[in-house]
């Protein structure tokens, strides 16, 4: 029998207040793809393709930044920093990678804005991104912390934080 997979346990973070993921967020949206990002209104809607890219950090301050996207707005966000069409099969392969930047820029952004926190105690690793499933989808949506938008229709979510502190 096959056991179920689902997505990471949950991390033991103690999330910010998520009105600096919220503006790093938007801002590297308006900077990286000339998109303004609106608030959702109603449920939130599955996405075709939904893509999750992880960035751990270590340090004094380790903790992470998820990023959930579909394959379509990372095409988008690809085809918009190539200055390419959309529909170019270099923004197509390019989705993945596109989502990664933004996720690189968003945590490092929001790592040097957290009160409290000296940029040099910190060190991002690498951004992972992987497909979801639909229930993965709505799992993530559903996790406290969250922050969801539209970015010229399509769903952009993310969630930030730290681990906490070892008890000693």
């Amino acid at each position: 029998m096959r056991k179920r997979e689902t997505m990471s346990p949950p991390t033991p973070a103690v999330h910010i207040e998520n009105a600096p993921l919220e503006r790093v967020l938007c801002e590297a949206l308006e900077t990286m793809a000339f998109i303004s990002p609106m608030p959702l209104e109603g449920e939130c809607p599955s996405q075709a393709e939904p893509f999750l890219v992880t960035i751990r950090f270590t340090g004094r301050h380790p903790g992470e930044l998820l990023l959930a996207a579909p394959r379509a707005f990372g095409q988008m966000l690809s085809a918009n920093i190539l200055a390419a069409s959309p529909d170019d099969a270099e923004a197509a392969d390019g989705a993945g990678d596109a989502l990664k930047e933004l996720a690189n820029v968003v945590c490092g952004a929001v790592i040097h804005d957290t009160p409290g926190i000296e940029r040099d105690s910190v060190e991002m690793g690498l951004p992972d991104c992987r497909p979801l499933r639909d229930d993965q989808w709505a799992e993530f949506l559903a996790r406290p912390g969250t922050i969801a938008f539209d970015a010229d229709g399509h769903v952009i979510a993310a969630r930030f934080g730290f681990e906490h502190p070892a008890s000693g």
